[in-house]
Order: structure tokens, then sequence, then C-alpha cells
């Protein structure tokens, strides 16, 4: 019977078997829920009772007691007193009567039982009241020693028959109250040994029901889990193994089609970020290229000091007019691609090229404090590249550089086909002195002279005219 029912149950689909489960447990503790809800009810009640009857009606009871007693002695003393202070102590007497009325209302309709015993007490206070009125107008009438009198005899007595009325009420309080406890707490050992075997019963039959359905899904969804945790840490070649027929086995099937269609994807991804940003790299540097990536829309700073170096080959025009386009490329790809690779070797930042003339910059975006004399190394290394194509190649190209040094601005230009530039008085300046240089010759400003470390390799020029800024002094090398 057993086996024909765990077959019939593993044959279901797994929605089918989950609502199942979760039915017969949520029905189990549905039930003990409402007996539990049932049963604590009938218990708090009779605590309740237990608690507040005898705390409640045994302190007002005390109270009572208490102000009986104060309204005694003050009568003695209102008896007593001169007339000047009977007035006080008159005030005293009545609020310690609104007090002890209170607490009679409030042990009527609290107390249990016989409730004859309080209105009794109550209406032997009120009996009282009228002896202590009888004792005021004698005191008020100058009848001192009778009002005095009374109040110890007759007063006295009253006072005592109250307190016995009291003590009935509070012995049949404490009485009611021993009642009340032994009812709770039989009540309280029945609701729990009925509770706490309900609750062994219902968990027993919730565990078996859990245990059910965990062995129905636990190594499907270790399996599914541990797939997932694989392909989380990078794992795309990881595959769900799980080839039962009911949801788990669907979605194990789902997965290993979305981990392969990752797996393809993510490879097609990762060779387009790859040329992604070997492109990007060919035209920012890395640091620039980086802050683009990171979303900044702005990218503008400025260095308070680099050297800025512009290089022209003389000559090229006429030449190129002889030379097909293809030639002409090659030409000026083979120049500039060994300027590239002397430049990073050099760590100085290519800026662009403008058709044959070369800009580079040293000191950004990353600080470099030789920046001059690595600048001047960059300049005569590439005299000496122009001077071995002239060799190999049989032509006849001189280069003119110009360097200068001092603060620019640089940023990011454009939204597409976006450029690197410098701008500044210094990138101007270093533009003159490579147009107003010498061919096979570096040309440096007076700035970039004093920031060498060796300045002894440079001579000066003297005083030249520089377009739109005047005579200036300059100094000049050649290739070596």
């Amino acid at each position: 019977m057993i086996r024909a029912v765990n077959r019939w149950l593993r044959d279901q689909r797994l929605c089918r078997r989950l609502a199942l489960g979760f039915g017969i447990v949520l029905l189990m503790l549905t039930a003990y829920g409402i007996f539990a809800v049932h049963e604590m009810s009938k218990l708090d009640d009779l605590i309740r009772q237990t608690h507040r009857h005898p705390m409640t009606v045994g302190n007002a009871v005390r109270e009572t007691e208490i102000g009986i007693l104060k309204i005694h002695r003050a009568m003695k003393d209102v008896a007593a007193a001169p007339a000047a202070e009977v007035a006080h102590l008159l005030l005293r007497v009545d609020e310690e009567e609104s007090r002890v009325l209170e607490r009679f209302e409030l042990i009527e309709e609290l107390f249990v039982g016989e409730k004859n015993r309080v209105r009794e007490a109550r209406l032997a206070f009120a009996d009282w009241k009228e002896i202590r009125q009888h004792v005021i107008r004698l005191k008020l009438n100058g009848h001192t020693e009778a009002a005095g009198r009374i109040t110890r005899d007759e007063g006295a007595a009253r006072v005592r028959q109250l307190e016995n009325k009291m003590m009935t009420v509070r012995q049949l309080s404490q009485a009611r109250a021993n009642q009340l406890r032994i009812e709770a707490d039989d009540h309280l050992r029945q609701s729990r040994l009925i509770t706490v075997g309900t609750l062994l019963l219902a968990l027993a039959l919730a565990g078996l029901v859990s245990w059910w359905i965990t062995q129905s899904v636990r190594q499907p969804v270790e399996e599914l889990s541990a797939a997932s945790q694989a392909v989380s840490r990078g794992d795309l070649s990881r595959r769900a193994r799980i080839d039962s027929r009911d949801e788990l086995g669907e979605l194990a099937q789902t997965f290993n089609a979305m981990v392969s269609s990752v797996q393809r994807k993510t490879e097609t991804i990762r060779r387009q970020n790859q040329e992604n940003e070997r492109l990007l790299l060919a035209i920012l540097p890395r640091p620039i290229a980086r802050r683009l990536k990171q979303g900044e829309d702005t990218i503008a700073d400025a260095f308070p000091e680099v050297s800025v170096l512009f290089a022209d080959l003389v000559g090229f025009t006429p030449m190129s007019s002889r030379m097909g386009p293809e030639e002409l490329v090659d030409l000026l790809n083979l120049l500039f691609s060994s300027f590239d690779e002397l430049a990073t070797r050099l760590k100085v930042e290519k800026i662009k090229t403008i058709g044959d003339a070369y800009m580079a910059c040293c000191g950004l975006p990353k600080a470099n404090r030789s920046h001059a004399d690595t600048m001047v190394r960059l300049g005569l290394g590439m005299l000496d590249i122009v001077d071995t194509f002239n060799r190999e190649k049989g032509a006849s190209l001189e280069l003119r550089v110009g360097v200068n040094t001092g603060p620019v601005v640089a940023g990011v230009i454009g939204r597409s086909k976006f450029i690197y530039d410098l701008w500044g008085d210094t990138v101007n300046t270093a533009s003159r002195m490579e147009s107003h240089g010498l061919p096979g010759a570096v040309q440096i400003t007076q700035t970039t002279h004093e920031a060498l470390s060796d300045p002894g390799i440079f001579e000066s020029r003297g005083m030249i005219e520089v377009k739109g800024m005047g005579p200036m002094e300059v100094f000049v090398s050649r290739a070596r």
C-alpha cells in the first residue's frame, strides 16, 4: 500500500506534490492553531481573574481601612482642636471620605462572591457618617466635651464595626482568589498536556511531510544550485545534470540552454571588448580612456608644467607629388610607426598627426619630472630615425623639431571621432619653434633649456623673430 502511494506521488508533477504536502501541513497547523487559541483564551480569562481580583480588591480594601482610620483620627482632632482649625480639619475629612467612597465603588464593582457583604460595610460607613455630622454640629455649637465623648465612644465602636466588616470582605476575597488559583492551576496543567501532545503530533506529521517533500526535490535542487554557483564563479562550461521530467527537469534544460547562450555571447563580447579597448587606447591615453568609460562627460585637466613637441617633414610635399597614394601612406606609416615606438619606450604621450606633422607631449596625463629631458631625447631620436630612413630608402627627407615647456590644458574634444588635445600658449610656442626651426635640428625655447638637466648639448641660436610672439632666444641641437 505504502509503495503504491509513494509510486503514485513520484509520478505526479512537482507542483502537485508540493501543493499536497503544503496542504497537509497547513491543515494540521490550522487545526492546532484553533485548538491552541481556544485553550489559551480560557486560560487567559482564568489567569486574569486570578491576578486582577485579589490584587485589586485586596489593595482597595487596605486603602479603605487606612482611609477609615484617617477619618477617625481626623475626627478626634476636630473634637479637640480650637475653633479656628476646625474648617481645615473638616476639609481633610471630606477629602478622605471621597477617597473611601471611591474605593467602596471599586470593591463593589470587582468583588466576585457575596456582594451584600460589601454593601453592609458601605451602609455601616454611611451610618458612621451621621455620627460624624452630629459630632461636627456639637463642636460648631461649642459643646466640645460632648463631641469628644461621642467620638471616643460611639465613633470608635463604629470604626471597630467597620473594620470587622472589611476584614470579612478581605477574607472572602482571599478565599475566592485561592479558588481561582486552584482552578487556573488545574486548567493550566490540562492545557499544557493537551497542547504539548497536539503540538508534538502536528510537528511529527509536518516533519514526515517535509521529509517526503525534501526527498522529492533535494537532489535536483542541489544539482541545479551547484551548477548555478559554478556558472556564477565564471565556469560557463558547467551544466546541470537532471534527468527528471518534472518542472525541475524542464528548469535544468532551460538553465543549460541559457548558459550555452551566455557562453557564446560572452566570448563574442570579450573579443569585441578587446578590439574596442585596443582601438580606444590607440587614440587616447589609458587613464583618459578609463575615465571616459566610467562615464565622465567632460574631461579637461590643467597641467602646470609639461613639454610639448612638434615635428614636421621638410620636403615631403614635393616628394608626395611624385608618389602614388599607397606608396605615400606606406612611407608615412613607416616613419610615424618608428616615432610611435620610440615615444612608447620613452613614455611620451603621442597627441596626434596632421598630414606630415607629428605632435607629442611629456608630463601628462601622468606627471614626469624629467619631461624636458625626455622630450629632447625623443626629438633627437626622431632625427636619427629620419637619417636611418634616408640611408635605407635613398630618400632626402629632413625633419624640423620644436619643443617648448610650460602649462597646458588637456581634454577630450567631440563625441564621435573624439581626440585628446592640448591648448595654451605653451602649445602655440612649441608649434612656432618647429615652424621657425632648422631642418635636421631640434629647436627649443629658453624655458625648456632651463628645465634640462644637461643643457650643454644645445647651443644658442640667438634672438629670432617669432611670428605673433616677437623676438625670442632659442637653442638648437642637431642629431649626433
